[in-house]
């Protein structure tokens, strides 16, 4: 045995005899009913050391006060109470809506910035009169106006 293993194994020996009996038998009682438990628990350990997550692990808990400070800016959490929000209310949305909505925003978006790009020039009153006339644009203004209302409520 190693010098390392006898000093453990001396540790052991000291707890052990500071308990009384009766915690010593509750002790040895509670290892003999979790011996199956226990020889599997050394075979994971075994296992987890063969592949390296354990040493995986360890690294990961020796840097998670750093990580866990980090994590725990103002900003960084504002970000994430934000995120918890914006899905909150995606989860609001029925999920055709969103299908449907989901499906159509690439094209819309394509036929939007071709639209932009094209127009180079202001738009005449008639032309702005005509955009007004249009159930799309009826739409856009009923909509903006239901949601404000409803923003406003209390």
């Amino acid at each position: 045995m190693s010098a390392q293993t006898n000093e453990a194994v001396l540790k052991v020996l000291d707890k052990l005899s500071q308990l009384n009996p009766e915690e010593l038998e509750r002790l040895v009682d509670s290892l003999i009913e979790a011996k199956e438990a226990l020889a599997q628990m050394a075979r994971i350990a075994a296992k987890l050391k063969e592949t390296g997550v354990l040493d995986v692990i360890e690294t990961f808990l020796d840097s998670s006060a750093e990580q866990f400070n980090a994590m725990t800016r103002p900003d960084i959490m504002s970000m994430v109470a934000n995120m918890m929000m914006a899905a909150w209310i995606l989860g609001q949305i029925p999920h055709g809506m969103l299908v449907e909505l989901g499906n159509k925003v690439s094209t819309c978006t394509a036929a939007a910035k071709e639209e932009f790009d094209k127009t180079n020039k202001k738009l005449g009153l008639m032309e702005m009169l005509n955009i007004m006339r249009s159930p799309e644009f009826a739409a856009a203004l009923k909509a903006m106006q239901k949601m404000l209302a409803c923003l406003k409520s209390k």
